[in-house]
């Protein structure tokens, strides 16, 4: 055995075709169709970016943040809540894709630890707003919130994006990221995960209350919701970060505390989507409006990255947008 084989047996390295065959079977579990005209949605995207870049431009809060990472995190943003939120009005997807833009800038840019995350939560406790004016409108846009969604969504989504402030604090924290992960700490993978991911922000956000008033049609599936969107990314995601050598993912994590290899581990994480979109569809089941909606995610989420380029997964066969 090679050097390169040996490394790439140590860190579970899978092959390409491997990697497709997994996806395809994602794809085939949820009867994932295509949402909408390539075209079309190359169009609302484009709109949605020129309106969330005038939006963020305006807040004068773009000063000395780099170009090229400005460019990227709005086209993402507006992909995302497009793709998400296809059935949304305009201005919903707005707000959502406002959201989206603050938490991929605060995750990716390294403006995040001058900004004292740290602090962000204690500033609100107090009543204080953040010297930073992203970070000060990252406050009045939490708000927003309960204009759109009810109470109960609003309190969900505004309490992710605090839970993903606590996530992104640890991802910095050279000692969390380097630790030795415990074969025994079984749970850990799904903790960090949840709190990194922002999954209640994205799964609330579904249900805006001028369409779905009655918040007992949906509840009960969203902690489902939660877990789908955050297994869903982490399977479609899995190529481009192997691709980057990245090892310390989910799925890596997963493989250590459980003992298995990350192609296994993978396999489960497809079922469990199998069965989750299942169970989600089965609960909202007799509610049309909110079973059309979670459909429209559900097949938005994936498409997200079967179409961005960001993913890679034109690499293995998939189309990109």
């Amino acid at each position: 055995m090679n050097t390169s084989t040996r490394k790439n047996a140590q860190i579970g390295h899978l092959d390409a075709e491997d990697i497709k065959m997994l996806v395809e079977s994602l794809l085939h579990l949820v009867s994932y169709k295509p949402s909408c005209d390539p075209q079309l949605t190359r169009d609302s995207i484009h709109t949605l970016e020129n309106a969330l870049r005038q939006e963020i431009v305006s807040w004068n809060a773009d000063d000395g943040l780099d170009g090229d990472l400005f460019e990227f995190t709005t086209k993402r943003s507006a992909a995302l809540s497009e793709f998400f939120y296809s059935r949304h009005t305009f201005e919903d997807k707005l707000v959502l894709a406002l959201y989206t833009w603050e938490v991929f800038f605060f995750y990716i840019d390294d403006k995040g630890s001058k900004l004292c995350l740290e602090e962000y939560q204690r500033l609100l406790l107090l009543g204080r707003q953040p010297e930073d004016r992203a970070m000060a409108r990252f406050q009045e846009l939490l708000a927003k919130f309960y204009d759109i969604w009810d109470p109960v969504c609003a309190n969900l989504m505004f309490s992710g994006a605090l839970e993903f402030v606590n996530g992104n604090i640890l991802e910095r924290r050279e000692n969390v990221c380097e630790m030795d992960v415990r074969a025994l700490a079984s749970p850990w993978p799904k903790y960090w995960r949840t709190k990194s991911g922002g999954a209640p922000g994205f799964s609330a956000g579904i249900f805006p209350k001028e369409n779905h008033p009655d918040i007992t049609k949906y509840i009960q599936a969203l902690p489902d919701i939660d877990d789908y969107v955050g297994l869903v990314n982490d399977i479609l995601s899995f190529y481009k970060e192997q691709s980057s050598g990245e090892t310390s993912t989910y799925v890596h994590v997963r493989a250590r505390t459980t003992l298995k290899h990350p192609r296994e581990v993978l396999a489960e994480m497809v079922a469990e989507v199998g069965e989750l979109h299942a169970r989600i569809s089965s609960v909202l089941e007799g509610y049309p409006a909110e079973f059309e909606a979670w459909m429209a995610f559900a097949n938005g989420s994936i498409g997200l990255h079967l179409t961005l380029e960001r993913y890679k997964l034109s690499e293995i066969g998939f189309p990109s947008l």
